[in-house]
């Protein structure tokens, strides 16, 4: 590998970058902030390789020169070890001072990028197609319990579903969208799933909703909700929770990962109901013209050479060390 050039000040995560073979350089740029974690969730989707960290050590370590054969591995696993392929640099047509990073992404719900990209866009979304009105930020939770994750899951939507079907909340309530949370005990590994929600409408008592959810689910009364008194209350609240990812000792646990996967696979994160079901909530942003720059591997490599457009790139999307910008699909020619 040829030195970089000392003039450029290139971050650590684009020396990083510019060390890997350019078929991986996309995955450490898209991964490096979580890459312990990854190399988890590769592990609870592959149950049965014997060394199932082996892989991910490999694209970690760039100066590991033998690629370990690929285990079997389901459709989704080659998804979420690709993801961060085929990454190149794009600036934009419209305003040349701006960069980003299109690759190939696997969408996967315990990818953390690709979690992200999706949470900032439901959140770009909402403030979008939304005008500010009362809303209600409602926490629905379940007790405490040593129940499968799978079977509170299962009891907490339905009661969700119960509880709109109440006639004070078709009086109250014009619309919505809920979201799931999730986290683990760190003293007794038993779940705490709960959801989020944004409530349109007019007021609703407290004490009235929680007497409702005490008889809906037979032994839950706790239920918090609050007015969100401005459009930075309510949009700070989306950005909080719906951005946050999941609880990190879900990562921690090997056992508990792999329950995690299992009982979210073809569930629902994120429903909204009433006025809110007609809202784009994955839309993407409205087209704007981007060119292709080069590969990240080349870009890199050329500001690694003092060339000046590709230093001025490098400084724009290394912006942050460890929090990489969104990558983005290119868009259609």
């Amino acid at each position: 590998m040829d030195p970089i050039d000392p003039r450029v000040p290139l971050s650590e995560l684009a020396v990083r970058v510019h060390r890997r073979p350019n078929a991986l350089a996309g995955i450490a740029f898209r991964h490096s902030s979580w890459s312990q974690n990854r190399a988890r969730v590769f592990a609870a989707l592959t149950p049965d390789d014997p060394d199932p960290l082996a892989w991910i050590r490999f694209r970690d370590d760039p100066d590991t020169e033998d690629m370990p054969p690929l285990p079997p591995a389901s459709n989704r696993t080659r998804r979420f070890i690709a993801c961060g392929t085929r990454s190149v640099v794009l600036r934009s047509v419209d305003d040349p001072s701006r960069y980003k990073v299109a690759c190939q992404r696997c969408h996967d719900r315990f990818c953390l990028p690709c979690m992200q990209d999706r949470a900032r866009l439901i959140v770009a979304n909402l403030k979008a197609q939304l005008k500010y009105e009362p809303t209600r930020l409602i926490t629905l939770t379940l007790k405490h319990n040593h129940d499968p994750l799978t079977e509170q899951l299962d009891r907490l939507y339905s009661s969700f579903t119960a509880l709109r079907r109440r006639a004070f909340w078709h009086d109250a309530v014009s619309g919505g969208v809920a979201f799931l949370e999730l986290k683990l005990s760190s003293t007794d590994d038993c779940w705490h799933p709960h959801l989020h929600v944004l409530a349109r409408g007019s007021y609703l008592p407290q004490k009235l909703i929680s007497d409702a959810w005490l008889q809906i689910t037979g032994d839950s009364h706790i239920v918090d909700i609050r007015l969100a008194k401005s459009p930075e209350h309510l949009y700070g609240y989306l950005t909080r929770y719906v951005t946050k990812g999941w609880d990190a000792g879900i990562y921690r646990k090997l056992h508990a990962l792999r329950e995690a996967i299992q009982a979210l696979k073809g569930r629902k994160l994120l429903a909204s109901f009433g006025d809110f079901s007609g809202l784009r909530l994955l839309e993407p942003p409205t087209s704007e013209t981007w060119v292709e720059l080069g590969t990240l591997h080349e870009v890199v490599t050329l500001a690694a050479e003092c060339v000046p457009w590709a230093t001025a790139a490098c400084f724009a999307i290394f912006a942050y060390d460890y929090e990489p910008p969104a990558c983005v699909e290119p868009p259609d020619p």
